[in-house]
C-alpha cells in the first residue's frame, strides 16, 4: 500500500456520492448507473486495501487473502464498468447493449476463474505447517495471478484507446474527462504489468522482479485520474463556472474607480439606485446584468464629457506617456483617462466647454473588447501619475493654477476608498 490509498478511496467515495445525487432523478440513465458502479468499485477497493479494513477481512472470513480477493474482484468489477459507460456514452443504444454484454460476460468469466484458482490455491494448504503454502511456490496462485493481470491488462488497454477515440469527437468537457482517463489507464497497466511478470516468474521458479512499490504508486496515481476523469464532464462546467464568475467579479471592481468618478459628478447616469443585500437575495440581477450596466454607464459619462476635455490635456498626456516608454493601447488608455480627469475638472468648476476631441481607442467589437479597454482606462484613471502631471502641464501653458495631483478631481480612487456610496 502507499500513501495514496486513503487519498484515493475519500475521492472515490466522495464522487460516488455526488454521482448518487444525480442517480436519483435520473434512474433509467444506463450510463450513469455504469459509472455509478465504477465509483463504487472503485470506492471498495481502495477501502479494503486499508491495512485496517485488509485484516478485517482475513480475520472475519477466516481465509488469509480474502481481502486480496475482495479487491481485486472489485477492481474487476470495475473495469467492466468502464467499458460498458464507454458504450453507453459513445454507442447507440442497441450497440451499446451488445458491447456492454460481451464485455461483461469477459470480466465474469474472469472474476469466476479467479475465485476457483483462489478456492484452490486454499484447499492446498499444508496440512502440517497450517499455512498457505508461499506462492511462489504454488501454480493455482501464480495463475490466479495472471489471470487477473491479463484480463485486467487487456481490458484497461481497451479503455485507453476507447478515451482517445472518442475524445476527438466530444465536447470541451467530456474530452478532456476522456484523455485524463486514457493516461490513467496508461499508467495502471504499469500495475498489471509488474503483476503479470510477477506470475510468470514464479511459474518459471525465477525471483520476482521486485517492482511492486512502483507497481503500486502508478496503479494508485493511475486509479486517482481516472477518478477525475470519470467525474470531469459532471463538475467540470461548474468549477468552471465558479472560476468565471470570480473573473467577472474581479473586471466589476476593477471598473469601479473610474465608474465611481462619474458616477459622483453625474448621478443621472446610473440605470438604478443603490442594490441592497435583501433586494440581491431575492431576485436583483446578476453579476452579468451588473457589469454590462456598469459599461453602459461609463460610456454615457464618456459621452456627456466628450466635449469638455481641457485644451493641451491630450498632446501634455501623450508627450508623458511616450517618454514613460508607453505605446499602443496602454498610451491611448492613459490618454483617455487624463483627458476624462480634466474633463470632470472641467465640468465641476464650470467651465467652459474644450476644443481638444477624446481619444476613442482600439476599435472594440464585443462586449469583452469593450470591458478590457475600460479597464485599462480606469487603471490609468486610478493610478498612472501621468494624468495628474498632463494636467499640471495643460494648466501651467494656460498659466491657470492647478490642483495637486491625487485629488478627488483626478483620481476617483481616494473618495471610493474611504466609502462614498452610490449604485453597484
Amino acid at each position: 500500500m502507499t500513501l495514496l490509498h486513503p487519498l484515493c478511496a475519500v475521492t472515490a467515495w466522495l464522487a460516488l456520492l455526488y454521482k448518487l445525487s444525480g442517480l436519483r432523478r435520473a434512474r433509467a440513465d444506463t450510463a450513469l448507473i455504469a459509472l455509478c458502479c465504477v465509483l463504487g468499485f472503485s470506492a471498495v477497493s481502495f477501502t479494503v486495501s486499508l491495512p485496517v479494513v485488509w485484516a478485517a477481512v482475513d480475520r472475519l472470513s477466516g481465509l488469509p487473502g480474502a481481502a486480496s480477493l475482495a479487491l481485486q474482484a472489485s477492481v474487476m468489477s470495475l473495469a467492466a464498468g468502464q467499458q460498458v459507460l464507454l458504450a453507453y456514452w459513445m454507442e447507440p443504444p442497441e450497440r451499446a447493449r451488445r458491447r456492454a454484454a460481451r464485455r461483461l460476460l469477459l470480466t465474469g468469466a474472469a472474476v469466476v476463474g479467479m475465485f476457483v484458482l483462489f478456492l484452490l490455491t486454499v484447499l492446498s494448504r499444508s496440512p502440517s505447517a497450517g499455512l498457505l503454502v508461499p506462492a511462489s511456490e504454488r501454480g493455482y496462485s501464480a495463475a490466479y495471478s495472471l489471470l487477473y493481470n491479463t484480463v485486467y491488462g487487456i481490458v484497461e488497454t481497451e479503455v485507453c484507446f476507447l478515451c482517445w477515440q472518442y475524445a476527438r469527437v466530444s465536447h470541451l468537457w467530456l474530452r478532456c474527462g476522456l484523455l485524463t482517463t486514457a493516461v490513467g489507464a496508461v499508467l495502471t497497466l504499469s500495475y498489471s504489468a509488474v503483476g503479470a511478470a510477477d506470475a510468470i516468474a514464479r511459474c518459471a521458479h525465477l525471483p520476482p522482479p521486485g517492482w511492486g512499490q512502483l507497481a503500486w504508486t502508478c496503479g494508485d496515481i493511475g486509479s486517482l485520474l481516472k477518478l477525475l476523469g470519470w467525474t470531469l464532464p459532471g463538475w467540470g462546467p461548474q468549477a468552471y463556472g465558479v472560476t468565471e464568475c470570480l473573473r467577472k467579479h474581479r473586471r466589476y471592481r476593477r471598473l469601479r474607480p473610474l465608474w465611481l468618478a462619474l458616477y459622483q459628478a453625474m448621478p443621472a447616469i446610473a440605470l438604478r439606485s443603490h442594490i441592497s443585500w435583501l433586494a440581491k437575495v431575492f431576485g436583483a440581477p446578476g453579476l452579468d446584468f451588473r457589469l454590462y450596466r456598469r459599461v453602459i454607464e461609463i460610456r454615457d459619462g464618456q459621452l456627456a464629457l466628450r466635449d469638455r476635455v481641457v485644451p493641451g490635456v491630450t498632446g501634455a498626456a501623450v508627450k508623458r506617456g511616450l517618454a514613460a516608454g508607453l505605446r499602443g493601447d496602454d498610451l491611448q488608455a492613459v490618454v483617455q483617462a487624463a483627458q476624462l480627469a480634466s474633463a470632470l475638472r472641467a465640468r465641476e468648476n464650470g467651465r467652459q466647454p474644450g476644443t481638444d476631441g477624446m481619444v476613442e481607442g482600439p476599435v472594440r467589437v464585443t462586449l469583452a473588447d469593450e470591458i478590457a479597454w475600460l479597464m485599462k482606462v480606469s487603471e490609468a484613471f486610478a493610478h498612472s501619475p501621468i494624468v495628474g502631471e498632463a494636467l499640471r502641464d495643460a494648466a501651467l501653458a494656460r498659466h491657470v493654477p492647478a490642483d495637486e495631483p491625487g485629488t478627488d478631481a483626478s483620481r476617483g480612487t481616494d473618495r471610493s476608498a474611504t466609502g462614498s456610496c452610490g449604485p453597484r
